[in-house]
């Protein structure tokens, strides 16, 4: 299947714009997507750094553009964190004794966990490392309260960088729609014009789950729905058919979260 391009809010692609430009002072960002994902927050943080690195004239390949990093909630083990947030970034670093880049944190596991050592730790490594450094600090989370105290743990002990929040939230019903059409077009089945409002119909059901997880639903309800196609040996779609098949695409409530970590 043909991969659909990636689409990113307003807010997403003016961060980006502002990043691919050269000569003004690139500010850190705090992302914050949907606890359970499906925004394509990891897609976006690779577009970022590559504009970043573009911008700032650093060549890099694409294997070592990101030093990725998820930060444990309470750990006192000492080697485990300099491994994770001091160790990790430095393998893609220009410099083994200075960081020069990009740097994501996952702060998913901390929580209300601001004073925690792998917090503080977190902080000392990037107060060391703001100048020729874009730091990303990823949260995913639902919960506003504890989204408003992480970023300001973060404003109040970074110092000599700007910190900037982006709200990764879920799209339109429309979005998805179009998300999901084109999928299927892709896949060579044709949505006649009275089943496209089952189809949108069947995605806001999907949107009103405690569940659901963005593009990663839909595409999940996508699949389900080629594999009764490819078993009805159909490649148009009515009415009827989407009816007929109505339980077996909106009634499973199963998240896969194996591939997820954080975000």
């Amino acid at each position: 299947m043909k991969n659909t391009e990636h689409t990113f809010n307003p807010k997403c692609i003016a961060m980006l714009d502002k990043i691919k430009t050269p000569g003004i002072e690139k500010p850190s960002l705090f992302i914050v997507p949907p606890q359970y994902g499906g925004v394509h927050c990891m897609e976006y943080i690779d577009e970022l750094a590559m504009a970043y690195y573009q911008s700032s004239g650093i060549r890099r390949s694409i294997e070592k553009c990101v030093a990725y990093n998820i930060i444990p909630a309470q750990c006192d083990d000492i080697q485990l964190l300099q491994q994770t947030i001091v160790n990790q970034p430095r393998k893609v670093a220009n410099h083994y004794n200075k960081f020069e880049g990009v740097c994501c944190y996952d702060l998913s596991n901390i929580k209300q966990s601001v004073d925690s050592l792998a917090f503080h730790m977190m902080i000392d490594f990037v107060n060391q490392n703001t100048n020729n450094t874009m730091f990303i600090f990823v949260l995913s989370s639902n919960d506003k309260s504890v989204i408003s105290l992480v970023f300001k743990a973060l404003k109040m002990n970074i110092h000599h960088t700007r910190i900037e929040q982006i709200i990764m939230a879920y799209e339109s019903v429309e979005t998805y729609s179009k998300y999901a059409f084109e999928i299927l077009k892709n896949a060579g089945v044709n949505v006649r014009n009275e089943a496209q409002k089952i189809i949108d119909g069947y995605i806001k059901t999907i949107m009103e789950k405690k569940t659901f997880a963005g593009y990663d639903s839909i595409s999940r309800f996508c699949r389900d729905l080629l594999n009764e196609i490819n078993m009805n040996n159909k490649k148009s779609l009515t009415n009827a058919d989407l009816i007929k098949i109505k339980d077996v695409l909106i009634d499973d409530d199963t998240v896969d979260f194996a591939k997820k970590i954080g975000f």
